[in-house]
Order: C-alpha cells, then structure tokens, then sequence
C-alpha cells in the first residue's frame, strides 16, 4: 500500500507541477510530462492476469491465471500491491478511486500530455476485477492485510480452506481461523521474492459478507465503481451503469 501511496502522490505532484505550477518552481530542464507518463507505467507494471497486447512495461508477462479457482470463481486481474504478489482489494480499490477523480477534473491536461486514454485503461483494469469479485449475491472478494488485529474471524472460501494464525489478536497466544480478505498467502509471498510470472505460493482466495463484515474495504470499492461511472459515463455508458449499479448492491 506504501508503494501505491507514493506513485500515486508523485502522479499528483506530477500534475500540479505541469499544469499549475503550484507547488514547484518548474525548471525547463525538468520533464514532467515524462514523469507523470512514467508513473501511469509504473500502475501497469503491477497488473496481474492476461496482459494485453499493447502493454508497455515489456518485462511483464502474464500471471496468476487461475485465481480464484480455489472458491469457484474468476479472479483473474487487478492490481499487485507493493511489489508483492499478493491482491489486497483496500489499496487498489483506493487507487482505482484517486485515478478516476483525477481523470475527472483533469480531463483536459490528460488529453494535452497523452495520457488520458492510459489512464482509463489503468482504472479499468481495476473495475474490471471489481465486477468479478462482486459477481456473488451479498459477497465481496476482497482483499485487506490478514494479520491486521480489527479483522474479525470467520471461515476462508467457499471450500472452507483451514487458515490459522497465532496470537494475532489481542497479543495473546491462541489459534484464530479467519476470513483475512486477500488473493494470495502474504506470509509465503514474502519470504519468495520472484517475478509474479514464475511465483509458486498459495493462491488462497478470501471474502466478506454478512457473516464476515468488512465494511470499510466494501464501502472503498463500492466508491471505486461509482467513481469510474463518470469516468465512461460519456464514453461507454452501458459499462459505465453497470459499474454504478454494482456500486449501489
């Protein structure tokens, strides 16, 4: 998520900086329309599933194609987070929201640095994941950091797949089996450090619903749809009511 955070932050400045001169005495031997192209690069990069034929990072290939499988489902897409190889929903339902605002009020400056169309494509690789994980009546694939102690415990999967953790609540030593909301198992995904096209870790898939809440990650990726909606809304306006509907289950 820092990853995400700082990308997104330089992408703004980037803005700003071109557009505005707000918050940088612009010096002329600076590009910053190169930057900002570099920090839309930098999204892709992070894309996971079948990667299109006009992909510009040209190092990535495709990846994790079979996510989901474990509970039945196309999980197929999104983003990686931080240089892992894992999908937290929070963080990228977060970056898909700021990308869409941005592509909203400064629709005119993306066009002039040629960069608008990247930039609807990066946002909806996002929603396109969304809509996956949202393809269950009442249950959201979605993603948060599993060892975080508000995260309540539950059952993983439809398969109901054993996941326990050990003293992760309360401090205390114990055993807890949960609903830890993610693609991909953090803890062997971070002792592996490899390309996410040859990676071998677990590919365990994770949800919420009535039984196991998550309100917080459920509400971002619910602002994430409807955000996007007026992005394609004058564009695509049959995707951009399903983004909006989905938005609103």
């Amino acid at each position: 998520m820092e990853v995400y955070a700082r990308a997104l932050a330089a992408f703004i400045v980037g803005w700003f900086a071109l557009f505005h001169g707000l918050l940088i005495a612009v010096n002329g031997e600076f590009d910053y329309a190169d930057a900002l192209t570099k920090s839309i690069i930098f999204l892709e990069a992070q894309r996971s599933g079948k990667l299109p034929p006009n992909h510009r990072p040209s190092w990535r290939g495709d990846s994790a194609l079979e996510d989901g499988k474990l509970a039945n489902v196309d999980l197929v897409g999104g983003y990686y987070d931080a240089g892992d190889n894992v999908k937290y929903g929070l963080p990228m339902a977060f970056t898909v929201t700021t990308l869409s605002w941005a592509a909203i009020f400064y629709e005119s400056e993306l066009k002039a640095a040629g960069e608008m169309e990247n930039v609807r494509a990066a946002i909806r690789w996002g929603t396109d994941y969304f809509i996956k994980a949202s393809s269950r009546r009442d249950r959201l694939y979605v993603q948060a950091n599993p060892l975080s102690p508000t995260i309540r415990t539950s059952k993983i999967t439809a398969q109901s797949i054993s996941y326990v953790k050990k003293g992760w609540t309360s401090g205390r030593e114990g055993t807890e089996s949960g609903n830890q909301h993610e693609v991909g198992d953090p803890v062997q995904d971070h002792q592996c450090w490899v390309r996410p096209e040859n990676m071998k870790t677990p590919r365990t898939v994770l949800h919420i619903d009535q039984n196991a809440p998550g309100t917080e990650i459920a509400a971002e990726t619910s602002a994430a749809m409807a955000a996007a909606s007026v992005v394609f809304r004058d564009i695509d306006q049959a995707y951009a009511r399903r983004l909006l509907n989905k938005a609103k289950l």
